[in-house]
């Protein structure tokens, strides 16, 4: 029964972006009001990506590059249920995913070369080792295929290399690996629609969204993204894919594009352009599927047809060029953001504000 409580919810928020497309929309009724249900104590230098699965939450609590468990609490009460140290000292317990009862944990140095194990959620204790290693980025994540294997990156020194990895949930062995050109090392997230995943490459210095067949690991096809502001930088977050498989990208400093996969290839749909630096984030869909991206320290809500801003939030970033935007949304028209500094803020879907809350060190 317990391990029946604990096999994937579909409320659940197994990876950066909750769902396989990296959506960040929950089909659950979301906070309306600012009201604490819960606070314990449990000091960290900054925050740290959650991943929730049943009744139960992940998340590293970091003191120190060498002190940085990673715990599992209640989600009713935030109770500890237990914390684990995986790196003998050496690093950062990381989770990177949570499904099917089973919390996956890299020990990360920054060696590009981390380990990889899955943790029983019941206790904390090891389930397995991976015997290939991983370099997902401190704010990446795994993905999912529908059978529970994970999808991450590694990276190959003696080639200068990146590659996908498809994982065995079973036994961390791994099924297949594909060569990619991450557009940073250990930032180009995989993001699952039905049996394809979509990532960002820098292929020969331009941005590419690439498509990989998910059941042999073949890469299949790519698309430019235009930059038309060159040298500006490349996000750390996934592409998000639609329930009609249109597939959006954040551009930093420069545009929102959507494309269309023909199963032969990708098109061009629309592009927005956008300013300001916003590194590390998260564009959300809404729950009529309009999109949120970040702009110039404010969000924007994008037309999924055809790109037109339709709405565009009040300033919340104290640094317009370094804004954080980490955002979701549930069933009842409200859209929650992070802004990478203090606060959260909470949006109608014309991004109007019913309250904010101050939330310390809220990061990533």
């Amino acid at each position: 029964m317990l391990m029946q409580v604990l096999h994937a919810q579909p409320t659940g928020w197994n990876n950066g972006g909750g769902d396989p497309g990296r959506t960040a929309h929950v089909n659950v009724i979301g906070p309306d009001q600012n009201t604490l249900l819960w606070q314990v104590s449990s000091p960290g230098a900054f925050g740290a990506p959650v991943y929730i699965e049943g009744s139960r939450f992940a998340t590293m609590r970091f003191l120190a590059l060498t002190q940085a468990p990673v715990e599992c609490r209640d989600l009713a009460s935030g109770a500890l249920l237990w914390s684990r140290e995986v790196t003998g000292g050496t690093g950062r317990s990381l989770p990177i995913g949570f499904r099917d009862g089973q919390v996956y944990v890299m020990r990360l140095t920054e060696s590009l070369e981390d380990s990889l194990f899955a943790l029983d959620a019941l206790t904390g204790d090891r389930n397995w080792a991976s015997p290939v290693t991983i370099s997902t980025h401190i704010t990446c994540s795994a993905n999912f295929a529908d059978n529970g294997d994970l999808f991450v990156e590694g990276w190959d020194w003696s080639l200068t290399q990146g590659y996908m990895r498809r994982i065995d949930r079973t036994d961390g062995s791994l099924i297949w690996e594909c060569p990619i050109s991450p557009v940073n090392i250990g930032a180009s997230e995989l993001t699952v629609n039905g049996n394809k995943g979509y990532l960002a490459e820098s292929i020969a210095g331009v941005t590419q969204v690439t498509a990989i067949e998910l059941t042999t690991g073949q890469r299949l096809y790519s698309h430019p993204v235009n930059d038309t502001q060159p040298g500006g930088g490349e996000n750390y977050c996934p592409i998000v894919v639609d329930d009609d498989g249109t597939i959006f990208y954040h551009k930093l400093g420069d545009n929102v594009s959507a494309f269309s996969d023909s199963g032969t290839q990708l098109t061009l749909l629309w592009e927005t352009p956008v300013q300001g630096y916003a590194p590390f984030s998260q564009m959300c869909l809404g729950a009529d599927g309009t999109l949120y991206a970040p702009s110039n320290g404010q969000v924007i809500r994008l037309d999924p047809a055809t790109g037109a801003i339709l709405n565009t939030s009040a300033v919340i970033s104290q640094n317009p060029l370094l804004f954080q935007m980490r955002a979701s949304s549930p069933d009842n028209n409200l859209v929650y953001v992070s802004n990478g500094e203090n606060d959260l803020h909470v949006f109608t879907p014309d991004l109007q504000t019913p309250w904010t809350d101050e939330t310390p060190n809220i990061n990533t």
